[in-house]
């Protein structure tokens, strides 16, 4: 029996990430960076089989995923419940400034 490989990718660059804004299931444009970054992480799964591609409905992952889409072929499978969830009380922005050594700054 093969084992499920599952890849989870984070959106582009954002207005709100460059001003360092919660976001949540609030939604904000990728920026040209971002898009930069969709289409640079769509050329590096272009060559990489895989099945199903899916989404967020949030407009930044949804913009991400279509230049994914676009390079792989794949149809995209928009899924609201794949929208993020918030684990901890303190937003991650809040964490960064409260702890700024504490190790979060892929956050």
């Amino acid at each position: 029996m093969s084992a499920t490989r599952f890849l989870l990718i984070r959106h582009g660059e954002t207005q709100w990430n460059r001003q360092g804004r919660r976001q949540g299931h609030g939604d904000s444009p990728l920026t040209p960076a971002g898009i930069a970054q969709a289409r640079a992480l769509a050329a590096r799964l272009a060559d990489l089989s895989f099945c199903a591609l899916y989404t967020s409905d949030l407009g930044r992952a949804v913009e991400t995923a279509r230049h994914i889409a676009e390079r792989t072929g794949h149809d995209l499978q928009i899924d609201s419940r794949l929208r993020e969830i918030l684990v901890c009380p303190a937003w991650p922005g809040e964490i960064r400034a409260l702890a700024p050594d504490a190790g979060l700054e892929g956050l």
